[in-house]
């Protein structure tokens, strides 16, 4: 008797991978902007926090869905341009007060002019430390690419490969020399380059293979990208590469964490279920968790100092995860006519 595979979708029509994958991806960038227990996470976290950002940008492409003879997709960019504004608004009104409520105690209010409103924003200054919502540079990015995303769904797939080829190749040559990205520019301008790259991609392989066509052949060879991974992974850590400098080990770790919710939803079918169920909460918790993370950590090193207590800095990150999930299933029970606005998920007929 042979044994029946899991099912691909759950009975509401969504991918059992593809939003336990959104969930894991959601979690790791939230240890991305945590207090590390070991020196040795850096890398783990960074090679995956680099990979996992951009599978974001890979599934908006796969399912992105032109309307067929438009240009440009102003409706879909309004609609991501509205969580973009609320909660970026909702990040200065916590994180602008916090990081200066002493100048604004004396009465020095440099720090809400024009251009440190949009330094918040992501619309400036592409340094990482000069950023106060740092998820909002994704947003940002995924605004511009669902705007041109009926231009791009023209391009045969020929220059669709020569798009992607041309934002890897500028990704990796600005990533490190800071004269090329000055402080006018958007914030984290060469990972929004390569993201147009990887939501071009996205597109291309929706074109040949349907989400079961590449659900298969993923799994053919599941184990191959997570094994060669944690080869790499060590080879990086004992060189001290900066893995988001490269486009081939970004897209090695994608393909790793694919695999993993891939196998998960075959072999913990049960498991993989449950975690899904958040699938729709993933984009919330990108969005939210910086917000409250980071005056949790600044309190942490206040009380405990630095280097912050061991086991303070593994809760932190579930604990983080935990507040944003609950926030999720509040707003989907008691005011379920804001989905979309807040969470980007369309509310059910």
């Amino acid at each position: 008797m042979t044994r029946a595979t899991p099912p691909l979708e759950q009975q509401n029509g969504r991918v059992v991978w593809v939003d336990f994958c959104r969930v894991l991806t959601a979690f790791y960038v939230i240890i991305r902007h945590s207090d590390r227990a070991w020196d040795s996470l850096y890398l783990f976290d960074k090679f995956n926090y680099h990979s996992l950002v951009f599978i974001f940008f890979f599934l908006s492409g796969y399912f992105a869905r032109p309307k067929s003879g438009a240009w440009l997709d102003w409706k879909r960019a309004w609609m991501l341009a509205r969580p973009w504004l609320l909660w970026g608004t909702v990040g200065l009104c916590v994180l602008l007060p916090y990081y200066h409520h002493e100048a604004l105690a004396r009465g020095d209010f440099g720090s809400l002019s024009f251009a440190s409103l949009a330094r918040g924003m992501g619309l400036t200054d592409w340094n990482y430390f000069a950023a106060y919502n740092v998820p909002l540079w994704y947003l940002r990015t995924l605004i511009v690419l669902a705007l041109f995303a009926p231009l791009l769904g023209r391009l045969s797939s020929k220059w669709l490969v020569i798009l992607i080829c041309g934002a890897c190749a500028v990704h990796n040559l600005t990533y490190y020399p800071d004269a090329l990205q000055p402080d006018w520019m958007p914030f984290r301008t060469y990972e929004s380059v390569l993201a147009a790259g990887v939501f071009a991609l996205g597109m291309l392989v929706r074109r040949h293979a349907d989400m079961r066509r590449f659900t298969a052949f993923m799994e053919q060879a599941a184990w191959a990208p997570i094994l060669v991974s944690l080869a790499v992974f060590y080879m990086v850590y004992e060189w001290q590469y900066d893995p988001a400098a490269s486009c081939a080990l970004i897209a090695l770790g994608g393909l790793s964490v694919m695999s993993t919710s891939i196998l998960a939803a075959r072999h913990l079918p049960r498991f993989a279920a449950r975690v899904a169920a958040y699938g729709p909460a993933a984009f919330l918790v990108f969005v939210v968790h910086y917000i409250v993370q980071q005056p949790v950590k600044e309190q942490l090193i206040a009380c405990f100092g630095e280097p912050v207590p061991q086991i303070i800095t593994i809760l932190t990150p579930i604990a983080a995860m935990a507040f944003c999930l609950l926030l999720y299933r509040g707003i989907a029970r008691f005011l379920p006519q804001y989905l979309e606005l807040l969470c980007l998920v369309k509310k059910r007929a």
